[in-house]
């Protein structure tokens, strides 16, 4: 007997893609969280600074090391949106646990994680257009950044709800998917 995706000329679903793009996921998240894990205040600070003060205030806290340290971390995460992007596309494209969604659910879940990293990256170039020129110089930049964080970690939340949703489901189906 042929299983669904056979007979709808479909792959069978597979946890095999999103768990090595997970893998260099993990990877680059630990990587980032090593660089800017001394930071005091953390990271997380700047990226929700909506004012030119809470900004600069940051800043004078971390000192010219955390500012160097703040601005190492971009050579990586130049890669990290690209990973966490594909990472929900793969997932919700190849994995067993997103197998009963509509196609419209489907569309709209897949392009979270991407969505997300667009406004990464959108965040990361205020970031560095902001630490190249002066204190005070392109302040309009520090909110566009730092509602380009909100969105991104929205995105990612609604993302991570819709996974656990369909996890759930998956395991109280009475005969999920064999894991490929």
């Amino acid at each position: 007997m042929k299983s669904d995706s056979a007979a709808s000329g479909t792959s069978p679903r597979s946890f095999w893609p999103s768990t090595l793009v997970f893998v260099l996921f993990a990877i680059s998240q630990g990587n980032l969280a090593l660089i800017l894990d001394p930071l005091s205040p953390n990271f997380f600070a700047m990226q929700f600074a909506f004012t030119p003060q809470r900004y600069a205030e940051i800043l004078q806290a971390w000192g010219p090391t955390g500012i160097e340290r703040y601005q190492s971390h971009f050579a990586f995460d130049l890669l990290h949106p690209l990973l966490f992007g594909a990472l929900g596309w793969i997932a919700v494209r190849t994995s067993p646990i997103f197998e009963g969604l509509t196609a419209s659910r489907e569309r709209i879940v897949r392009w979270l994680l991407p969505l997300a990293a667009g406004f990464d990256y959108i965040e990361n170039s205020c970031q560095l257009k902001l630490l190249s020129v002066p204190l005070g110089k392109l302040n309009w930049l520090i909110p566009v950044s730092a509602t380009s964080a909100t969105i991104k970690w929205a995105l990612a939340a609604v993302f991570v709800v819709c996974l656990f949703s369909q996890l759930i489901t998956w395991l109280r189906s009475s005969a999920p998917p064999a894991i490929h």
